[in-house]
């Protein structure tokens, strides 16, 4: 049976027509635009993962900056005897491996292999604790050389 209609009205909800006709990108709107229309996928049974991963990207990617900042400094504080070499070739290797596991992150958080909120944190989460590491390791070897000289001159 096949029904025709001179007009059809359909009422929507506004997220939902947005997200339906929109044509913006996740990288083209802003936070509350990406949390809108996240919410409104989901309601209407899509999937809202890239948006979802888009969102929170935009708090992880410039919280980047200081994650890289910890393990930079630790790593090169570290092996301060090595040579200049040594030292630019493991930033490159360690921003390289950064955008790996953000690659990887990512198309598994689109996948629905990992959650995504865990996708757009897990780069800054791994690179984050390595760098802690890194750090606690130099100032338990810095604290040991101070201590060291301290009692070096005490006893002299």
């Amino acid at each position: 049976y096949t029904m025709k209609f001179d007009k059809l009205t359909v009422n929507v909800d506004s997220a939902v027509a947005n997200l339906a006709f929109g044509s913006r990108k996740p990288n083209e709107m802003g936070v509350r635009e990406l949390r809108r229309n996240a919410i409104a996928a989901e309601q209407a049974g899509k999937d809202s993962a890239k948006l979802e991963f888009a969102l929170h990207s935009r708090f992880s990617q410039p919280l980047a900056a200081l994650v890289f900042v910890l393990f930079s400094v630790s790593l090169s504080l570290l092996l301060r005897h090595q040579s200049k070499a040594v030292g630019i070739l493991l930033g490159l290797l360690s921003v390289g491996g950064y955008q790996g596991v953000l690659l990887w992150a990512k198309s598994s958080a689109r996948q629905g292999v990992i959650h995504p909120t865990l996708g757009a944190w897990l780069p800054d989460i791994i690179f984050g604790a390595l760098g802690l590491i890194l750090f606690l390791l130099l100032d338990r070897t810095g604290f040991r050389t101070i201590r060291s000289r301290f009692n070096r001159t005490s006893r002299d």
